[in-house]
């Protein structure tokens, strides 16, 4: 089983100030097989080499007047290629919407 396997490499990686497991805190776990995924395939995005941080920012620079936002892992360089800066981005991204709401409707 994927899962166990995992949870199992988990304890065995992190430890715990206490001796205790450190799957036995874990609330949920959910694994994700992107190779048997029909929309990705396995597929996975990254920087190629050379990119900078400044291209991550030009990605991040809304189009057509702040009315077309950009969002995705690729938006902040530093957690390029994961969950979290796609999550980071997002929120951004919400933000910077509604801003761009708030103006509309103030005008």
């Amino acid at each position: 089983d994927i899962k166990a396997a995992v949870l199992n490499f988990i304890d065995d990686s992190m430890c715990t100030n206490d001796g205790s497991s450190f799957t036995s805190r874990c609330t949920g776990c959910h694994v994700t097989r992107w190779e048997e995924d029909e929309f990705s395939r396995g597929a996975y995005a990254g920087f190629k080499l050379g990119t900078l941080e400044r291209h991550a920012a030009a990605l991040a620079t809304p189009e057509w007047d702040g009315r077309l936002i950009f969002a995705g892992d690729a938006i902040i360089a530093e957690y390029e290629g994961s969950v979290h800066g796609a999550l980071l981005s997002g929120k951004d991204a919400a933000s910077k919407l509604l801003e761009k709401l708030y103006e509309a409707s103030s005008s």
